[in-house]
């Protein structure tokens, strides 16, 4: 009895076993669920944690730079404000210098200069040496300066003539107290901080090295690799450029700047600070500490370990596959034809709507990208007209005023023959000046034009300037841009009637052959020629500069030729042997039914 009880309860007992196994499965769809589920928590709990630690590591480094900037920014806005007083208790206040500028007496008048010196010198000192200070007196020509002995003899007195110069100009530009904060101005081809107050023809001017007052910011102890630079208004930096460029704060090609903004990025932090006493701010650079690192490489991890744990799912993508894999390889596929322009592409072998969609857009974008083309070539040629327009519009007005005084010199001497001839080339030669129908002109009106201003320029100097005009006599078809023979003849009665001898000056058309035909143009003058520096220049495009200014109508009319003829017209420049300059112009005629 016993025993057949014993049977009964152990198959109830191995029947129970086999429920609770039964139970205990559970589908694989489930298991995904509770993967995905766990997978969800630890997600947000990393995100959590992380962003929570990265956005406290960030306040906190953020706080200290901008406290650090902030900090800097007053100390420099307090030397700014102290240095505009001072200047103006020396202008206003200081019997020193009332007393050189009302004496009389040589001695009094020395020892104030003396005394202003070491005032000067002493407040210099007390800034720390980086700043400057000088008074300009222009009528006595009398400086007195912080600096002396030989950094005032070799470096500081040339600088000094050129600062007093620029800040006579800015005076008779801007009036008595326009500039009313310090700003930052080239001088010398080295930028400058710098403010000045002028009374009664006295200047007071303090200015300090751009490079030395952001360099000075070092105090702050932001780590190796940081660094502060000046920034002006509009964003544009001072200091510091290929650093800032490699950055990504600032591209000098397109003028995009992110200095005049506070940036919080990866690797650099920077903190922008306007400046009370000044046109320009400073701009703080800090590269992020390793703790900020530390807690970027935790965040890499995290996202790892669950993107490690999704790739588990990755299996339930095999029964979309189908319908969305093959589909998107498709689209892919078909986006890249879009490069072609002239390529229509169309998505219509998918079933997904949102794909039909993006080919609809697709294609209106490539009509779009289309039209924007058309519309930037047609604003670069309507560009290059208004450029060549002004180009032939930049006459100066000197000629006009020498002409006038010529004519009522002549009416004083009653040189009346000579006031009716000299008339008659300046009418025509204003008249060719201020035609409308400017875009082309032939190369008989040009040359008749050229002899009016030379008639012109002979009766001025009378006996000291000769000329020949010679074409071979068939060039009327020639047509050049208007007023291009003009400044290179005016370029040569500028340098040659200087030279001490009679000038003589010639100018000749001729046909030449050069694949094809061809007008030359020569323009001779028998002067001092070119200078080895401006020949120079001529040959690698740079800008020409000699002791009487900046050569820009030259740089013009090269400009105007590369626009108008490519690289199918040539300029060429040389020295005769026989003394004097020779300019060459080739320029290429088209043929029949051709334009240039």
């Amino acid at each position: 009895m016993g025993s057949k009880m014993g049977k009964r309860e152990k198959a109830v007992f191995l029947e129970e076993a086999e429920g609770k196994r039964a139970s205990s499965k559970v589908s694989l769809s489930k298991m995904i669920l509770r993967m995905v589920g766990i997978l969800l928590g630890i997600l947000v709990v990393g995100i959590t944690v992380s962003a929570f630690l990265s956005g406290y590591i960030r306040k906190q480094a953020e706080e200290s730079i901008k406290s650090a900037t902030e900090f800097y920014a007053g100390q420099m806005d307090t030397t700014f404000g102290d240095i505009n007083d001072y200047l103006g208790e020396l202008v206003f206040q200081d019997k020193d210098v009332a007393a050189t500028r009302y004496t009389s007496d040589k001695l009094l008048f020395i020892q104030s200069v003396q005394k202003i010196n070491e005032k000067l010198e002493f407040y210099r000192t007390k800034l720390g040496g980086n700043f400057s200070f000088f008074i300009y007196y222009p009528q006595l020509d009398y400086f007195a300066s912080s600096e002396r002995g030989e950094t005032e003899i070799k470096e500081f007195a040339e600088l000094k003539r050129n600062m007093a110069g620029y800040l006579m100009e800015d005076y008779q530009t801007d009036g008595l107290n326009a500039r009313k904060k310090w700003w930052i101005a080239e001088i010398g081809g080295k930028k400058y901080a710098l403010n000045y107050i002028c009374f009664d023809e006295w200047y007071a001017c303090c200015f300090i090295d751009a490079d030395k007052l952001a360099d000075s910011a070092n105090v702050l102890h932001l780590g190796k690799e940081s660094y502060v630079t000046l920034v002006s208004e509009d964003g544009g930096p001072y200091n510091h450029i290929p650093e800032l460029e490699k950055d990504g704060f600032y591209r000098e090609e397109t003028g995009e700047s992110k200095l005049n903004q506070d940036v919080f990025g990866m690797k650099y932090t920077m903190i922008h600070q306007p400046l009370e006493y000044a046109q320009f701010g400073i701009s703080v650079v800090v590269q992020n500490n390793r703790s900020m690192m530390t807690v970027v490489v935790f965040q890499v991890l995290i996202v790892l370990f669950i993107l490690l744990g999704i790739a588990i799912a990755v299996v339930l993508l095999f029964r979309v596959k189908k319908r969305m894999i093959e589909p998107m390889k498709i689209f892919s596929e078909n986006l890249m034809k879009i490069r072609e322009d002239s390529q229509e592409v169309y998505f219509d072998n998918t079933e997904i709507a949102e794909l039909a969609e993006a080919n609809e857009l697709f294609r209106n974008i490539c009509g779009q990208m289309k039209e924007m083309k058309i519309r930037m070539y047609e604003q670069e040629l309507a560009q290059q007209k208004l450029q060549i327009d002004y180009m032939q519009l930049q006459i100066q007005p000197h000629f006009y005023i020498n002409c006038m005084s010529l004519i009522y010199n002549m009416a004083v001497m009653g040189e009346d023959d000579t006031i009716q001839q000299l008339s008659a080339c300046v009418s025509d030669y204003f008249r060719y000046i201020f035609r409308k129908d400017a875009a082309r002109v032939s190369l008989k009106e040009e040359l008749r034009h050229v002899g009016n201003y030379l008639e012109i320029c002979r009766i001025r100097y009378k006996e000291r300037l000769s000329f020949r005009i010679e074409d071979d006599g068939d060039m009327d078809e020639v047509d050049i841009p208007p007023l291009l023979l003009h400044t290179f003849v005016e370029n040569s009665v500028k340098y040659a009637a200087g030279s001490g001898k009679v000038t003589e000056i010639l100018v000749k058309a001729r046909w030449v052959k050069q694949e094809g035909r061809a007008a030359e143009i020569r323009i001779e003058d028998n002067g001092t020629g070119f200078p080895e520096s401006v020949l120079e220049s001529l040959k690698t495009e740079e800008d020409i500069v000699t002791e009487k200014g900046t050569r820009i109508g030259i740089r013009n009319c090269i400009t105007r030729l590369a626009l108008i003829y490519g690289t199918a017209a040539s300029v060429h420049f040389e020295n005769r042997e026989e003394g004097g300059a020779r300019v060459v112009i080739r320029l290429p005629i088209p043929e029949s039914g051709e334009s240039a």
